[in-house]
């Protein structure tokens, strides 16, 4: 079970109901992925060899452009 003391869908200003619906349950799903042990692949674009970069976390995206 998600513990969270906020919706997501309120932290980021969704105010229409069904929307807000579906981006908490999509934020949930992907928590609860992470909670069972997955990590998250995130896919950068691609380097100079036409190969996709994978990340696991933003944060590595954005020391790359530091």
């Amino acid at each position: 079970m998600l513990d969270m003391h906020i919706r997501p869908s309120e932290l980021v200003g969704i105010y229409d109901s069904y929307l807000a619906f579906c981006f908490d349950e999509a934020c949930a799903y992907i928590i609860k992925r992470i909670q069972d042990g997955e990590e998250p692949i995130i896919k950068e674009g691609k380097n100079a060899k036409g190969q996709t970069i994978h990340v696991s976390k933003p944060s590595d995206i954005y020391n790359r452009y530091k």
